[in-house]
């Protein structure tokens, strides 16, 4: 099962994925998101927009 880790940035929940490990990122104070496993920042990043009941690329 995959988990959900979702990070607040102005008050505003986002999610990072890394599409090519298949990760949810993570916040780092010193990187700040990115993947877990290869330490990349090019990230599929989903903002929600308030609006919708899901995420939105």
């Amino acid at each position: 099962m995959k988990r959900q880790i979702v990070y607040f940035f102005d008050e505003i929940p986002t999610i990072g994925f890394c599409p090519k490990c298949e990760e949810t990122a993570v916040y780092g104070t010193e990187v700040g998101l990115a993947c877990p496993k290869c330490r990349t920042r090019e990230l599929s990043i989903f903002v929600w927009d308030g609006k919708s009941t899901h995420p939105e690329a």
